[in-house]
């Protein structure tokens, strides 16, 4: 449905197909690479957490050691997830058309 609308669109303002399939290609190939790249790094993430959370259960590590790592990723996390989602959802300002 949304293709269509914004090919009846572009044919309204005189834009050729092939520009805006390329435009839209361009779209998808962007958000699949930052979803990749959320992926990877939640898998990486939660890799490291169930490593220390061994580590503590076999009392290889004590708690005082794995608390800053904790927290690290715990705000790198945070602090991804939020510039993603700044990246992700455009604001209304960026809304408006461009010609």
């Amino acid at each position: 449905m949304e293709f269509r609308v914004l090919l009846l669109d572009a044919v309204k303002r005189a834009i050729r197909p092939d520009d805006m399939i390329k435009d839209l290609a361009e779209q998808f190939f962007t958000k699949r690479n930052e979803l990749r790249t959320l992926l990877g790094q939640f898998v990486l993430s939660s890799l490291v957490i169930v490593v220390v959370a061994i580590l503590l259960l076999a009392q290889v590590i004590t708690a005082e050691a794995s608390l800053p790592i904790l927290s690290a990723i715990a705000g790198f996390a945070i602090g991804k997830a939020t510039t993603s989602t700044r990246t992700i959802l455009p604001s209304t300002g960026q809304q408006t058309e461009q010609s």
